[in-house]
Parts: structure tokens; C-alpha cells; sequence
């Protein structure tokens, strides 16, 4: 395509505003044909100014593929490089500015493939970005059959009987069986059966006047005795033994 036909196909493709613009800025072109870079630089000088150009060749110095996909990236890249020329223009640095702005995983799949051209590069990043996706697939359903593995070994496992918490038998918590069965006493709120004792100094134990349960004599307990029975040959053999004759004249021989 020659320089009057990029012009002229530019022109046609200019709508609206652009189209007002145009019709008023040729008004002051000088008389002759209408070269491709003088077209370019009215129209930048308009739509594209200096700082409009430096901002987005900053935007794509800075440009990292971090969370977007690889598709997103390549676009962006694209639509930014060409406001750098001189990383536009050689193939090779196209490339290496390319991959140097890629994740981590994907530039070292690269880098081990050991490609030159930004063809080469971006065929590549297509390759490893689907390499990674199958990679997390297959850990995804790995993680679930782990999960399930488990929980199907959990249901069938038996509950440990020493883990497990024994049935505290009926009438030995706190309150035994029969004063369970006992409705609470509606003047102390004990529970108990019978005439309550509460505030007539009444033992409830012997139903004695004069003191109370816990100064009660018959409370006490009894400590119940034991007899032992020995030989002679025992008894003389043991000198710690002591015999009172009056209760045990005689020993068993």
C-alpha cells in the first residue's frame, strides 16, 4: 500500500468528531498530496499528545502479567509497545521485555525451552499457561479424593470405649436414687420425705429435741470389730504378742 492510499484509507475510517476535526484541519494543509507521516503527526498532535504518549509508554514499562490471564497480558502488551519504538522495533527485545514481565511459573517454563523470537516466546507462555491450569486440575481432584478418602475411613471407624464417656449409673450423680424420687420439700427445698425439721431444733436424724443433725451422738459411726484366731506355736513365736488370760485363757495347740 502506497503513502497516498494509507491517507486516504485513514481518512475513511475517521468518524464523528474525528471527522469534524479533519474537515478543519485540512482547511489549513498547504497545496499538494498529503504524505503518511505528516497525517500522523496532525493526528497525534490532536489525539495523542506528548504527555498522553509518555503516559502510556510509562503504563507499559510498568505493565506485569500478575493476576491477569495470558490472553489479557499479550493484548495489553500489544496495545502498549508500540509507544515504545524502540522496544516495538527489535524483535529481541520485544521478547526478553516480554518474558521478563511474566509469573514466575510461566517465565520459568520459558526460559527452559530456551525460545529467541517474540513468537517463539509467546507460543511458548500459551503452551505453559494450560500446562499450569491441567497442573492445578489434577491437584484439585487429588485434594478431593484425599478428603473423601478420609471422611469414608472416619464413618466406618468404631468410637474408642476409652475415649468414649461411661453412662453415669441412675442414683449415683449427686443425688442418689432415692432422694431422686423425692419431690422437693416445699419449706426448705431439700429433698426429702417425712415432717420437716427446718427451724423447730428437732434432730431430723433421731427426731430428738435439743440439737442438731450435725452435733447429733447417735451420728457417729461404729467401727465394727475383728476377731483373730491363732495357735500356741503362733503366738509364741510372735514376742510383740500381748494375751490377757482373763478373756483367752488357752490357746489352740
Amino acid at each position: 500500500m502506497g503513502d497516498a492510499d494509507q491517507v486516504t484509507c485513514a481518512i475513511f475510517l475517521l468518524t464523528k468528531h474525528a471527522r469534524i476535526w479533519w474537515e478543519s484541519a485540512k482547511v489549513a494543509l498547504p497545496v499538494g498530496p498529503l504524505t503518511w507521516g505528516t497525517f500522523k503527526t496532525l493526528f497525534y498532535n490532536k489525539y495523542f499528545s506528548k504527555d498522553v504518549r509518555a503516559k502510556k509508554a510509562s503504563d507499559f514499562l510498568n505493565l506485569k502479567q500478575i493476576t491477569m490471564s495470558m490472553g489479557e497480558y499479550i493484548q495489553q502488551f500489544e496495545a502498549g509497545v508500540k509507544y515504545v519504538p524502540y522496544i516495538a522495533q527489535d524483535d529481541t527485545s520485544k521478547g526478553e521485555h516480554f518474558m521478563r514481565r511474566l509469573r514466575s511459573e510461566i517465565q520459568r517454563d520459558v526460559q527452559m525451552a530456551k525460545v529467541a523470537t517474540y513468537g517463539e516466546i509467546v507460543e511458548r507462555v500459551l503452551m505453559a499457561e494450560q500446562d499450569e491450569h491441567d497442573i492445578d486440575i489434577d491437584r484439585q481432584q487429588r485434594r478431593q479424593q484425599y478428603f473423601q478418602k478420609i471422611q469414608g475411613t472416619g464413618q466406618g471407624k468404631k468410637t474408642d470405649s476409652k475415649c468414649a464417656r461411661p453412662e453415669e449409673p441412675r442414683g449415683k450423680g449427686p443425688h442418689p436414687l432415692k432422694e431422686l424420687d423425692k419431690p422437693p420439700c416445699p419449706k426448705c427445698g431439700k429433698l426429702h420425705g417425712g415432717e420437716c425439721m427446718q427451724g423447730s431444733n428437732v434432730c431430723y436424724r433421731c427426731k430428738k429435741p435439743g440439737h442438731l443433725a450435725k452435733n447429733c451422738p447417735g451420728s457417729s459411726e461404729k467401727v465394727q470389730g475383728r476377731l483373730f484366731s491363732m495357735t500356741k506355736e503362733e503366738v509364741d513365736a510372735d514376742t510383740s504378742m500381748i494375751i490377757d488370760p482373763k478373756v483367752r485363757p488357752e490357746l489352740p495347740k
